[in-house]
């Protein structure tokens, strides 16, 4: 119905011939397994989490979910870079 222009049409970005990217099930898988790390740092850390925010009075709310979701965040970021290295399609180029 639409035409995707010449570009590829899972994600709209052109790629290089010879170039691999994230597939979505890897994409998703890795976003959901950091998602459930997370969960279990916050389970086991949120004590600690609360007593390190609470000096900070009405923002600790703000800084707890700015740090859970930057664990989140680094842990999915982490984990698909792994995949990536793992799959043999994380390179330097030179």
């Amino acid at each position: 119905m639409y035409s995707t222009g010449g570009r590829s049409p899972s994600n709209g970005a052109e790629t290089e011939p010879g170039t691999c990217t994230v597939g979505t099930v890897e994409h998703y898988s890795c976003g959901l397994a950091s998602l459930l790390v997370t969960v279990v740092f916050v389970v086991l850390l949120y004590s600690t989490l609360v007593a390190l925010t609470a000096a900070l009075g009405i923002l600790a709310t703000t800084w707890l979910v700015l740090a859970v979701f930057a664990v989140w965040f680094v842990t999915w970021l982490v984990l698909e870079l792994v995949w990536e290295w793992r799959a043999g399609r994380l390179a330097v180029r030179e």
